[in-house]
């Protein structure tokens, strides 16, 4: 179960900006907050910050790409008939 709680605080953390923001004020309250172990709380407490900044900008950047590819234009449904 704690593996599960750790792997959607992160998820939490890539997604929301807000939730992102109020980790890297105050990481081991955050991570209290969210019921994970005193052992989570310690390493989360030694993320890499530009690393989680940058992982969430990627994943930003690829579900706003994803979401242009879900509604293809005109040109797009003309080539993939011919």
């Amino acid at each position: 179960m704690s593996a599960q709680r750790l792997e959607a605080f992160l998820a939490q953390l890539y997604v929301d900006v807000e939730a992102r923001q109020r980790f890297l004020t105050d990481p081991r309250g955050e991570a209290t907050n969210a019921g994970l172990s005193a052992q989570d709380c310690a390493a989360l407490e030694q993320i890499d910050r530009v690393g989680l900044e940058l992982a969430a900008d990627g994943f930003a950047k690829k579900r706003a790409g994803q979401a242009v590819r879900k509604s293809p234009g005109p040109l797009s449904r003309w080539f993939r008939r011919n």
